[in-house]
């Protein structure tokens, strides 16, 4: 659902933002803030500081994590119920809780003074869902390669905040996990291009594409192993090896070779093992116990 007046505020689609008209105000704010606490925001088209206000409270409450709502009213459509409520300048914003207006403002605010007012009346809600425990929860998941269950997780909570970094990372390596390379490519492409600039994200699409060169390399492990076997020296067939490895879900291994290269050559093709490592690293997660070994190890190399 399109929200608000583009022209107006420029506002996105959200489940806790929405268009409220006279027809259905007793529905989306008074029942509901018996449930969930309700924001309104009183706004005009023609309104200069509503324009200012509008994309700051939108942005404050996506950002509460679906424990609070922004319920829009156009004056200009919704006189009736602005009357009603006594609004005589816009911007005016109201909260409403069990039903009643409990606290509120007129006028353009400072970002932070908005920040502040969303939060408090968000803090009212007890019964709202935790994102921070949900993704705690899901990583825990992810951890014990339950990537599954740590997928579901992953995907209720972009339900409710479908811009959450850490669960749009979370999703992506899940999926990655699983082997569904071609739904994490898919659900990449539906991702807003400001959002694939995050480190987060951009960790997790090279792990994606880091998995999908290891797929085509795995079946040469044993060639590979020979190569080394005649050559120990032979670089390049070790940093294969080591793709090829992680692409048999062989990671420890995988980064064991690219330890014992670095320790050979180190300086072999400008530093390749130890830039491939720090790849490995980047996409297994730097808080997995493996990587923290291997983390370790590596600082022995290099400064031994």
């Amino acid at each position: 659902m399109l929200i608000g007046n583009s022209e107006t505020n420029g506002s996105e689609s959200s489940n806790n933002i929405k268009d409220v008209t006279s027809d259905n105000f007793m529905e989306e704010v008074i029942e509901l803030s018996k449930t969930t606490p309700v924001i309104v925001d009183f706004w005009a088209p023609w309104c200069g500081p509503c324009k200012e206000l509008g994309p700051n409270i939108e942005k404050a409450v996506k950002n509460a994590n679906g424990k609070v709502v922004l319920a829009k009213v156009n004056i200009d459509e919704n006189q009736a119920i602005a009357a009603q409520l006594r609004v005589q300048s816009i911007p005016t914003v109201y909260a409403f809780v069990d039903g009643q207006p409990v606290d509120g403002f007129m006028g353009a605010q400072p970002e932070s003074a908005i920040n502040d007012f969303v939060k408090k009346i968000s803090d009212l809600n007890k019964t709202g869902p935790n994102i921070e425990e949900m993704i705690e929860n899901a990583n825990s998941l992810y951890n014990e390669k339950n990537y599954s269950d740590a997928g579901e997780m992953f995907e209720t909570i972009l339900s409710i905040d479908a811009e959450k970094k850490e669960a749009i990372s979370g999703y992506i390596r899940s999926l990655v996990g699983l082997k569904k390379y071609d739904a994490a490519e898919n659900f990449i492409e539906s991702i807003d291009d400001k959002l694939k600039d995050d480190n987060l994200v951009k960790d997790a699409i090279g792990a994606l594409e880091l998995s999908l060169k290891a797929k085509n390399a795995s079946s040469k492990t044993d060639e590979l192993r020979m190569k080394i076997e005649t050559n120990p020296k032979d670089m390049e067939a070790r940093q294969e090896l080591a793709v090829a490895l992680y692409g048999s879900g062989e990671i420890e291994e995988a980064l064991n070779c690219l330890l014992d290269s670095i320790s050979v050559d180190r300086n072999w093709n400008e530093e390749a093992a130890r830039k491939q490592l720090v790849e490995f690293f980047s996409a297994i997660g730097l808080q997995d116990p493996i990587v923290v070994s291997a983390r370790k190890r590596l600082s022995s190399i290099l400064f031994s």
